[in-house]
């Protein structure tokens, strides 16, 4: 972590936490390109909703198929931090 050139930008979210940090790093992985939007981010790491209709049923839902490393460290980070706003 201290020695990837993006270690400091993970490390300096709000209660984030080493392992945490450590491990969005490493599943977010080193295609910044496929993923250059939060939108794309939070579609990979499954943590936006997906809306299925059907006819007049309308329900918004998430998506199982993803990283789901990804997404528990992402989800982790939203607990931790949301502790640290006011």
């Amino acid at each position: 972590m201290g020695q990837h050139p993006e270690g400091r930008i993970f490390a300096s979210l709000p209660r984030a936490g080493r392992v945490n940090a450590t491990q969005m790093l490493a599943e977010w992985g080193e295609l910044r390109d496929a993923y250059d939007t939060p939108d794309a981010v939070a579609a990979f790491a499954s943590v936006a909703q997906v809306t299925k209709a059907s006819g007049r049923m309308r329900i918004a839902s998430y998506s199982w198929a993803c990283n789901k490393r990804l997404h528990q460290s992402v989800t982790n980070f939203a607990d931790n931090s949301r502790h640290e706003s006011p």
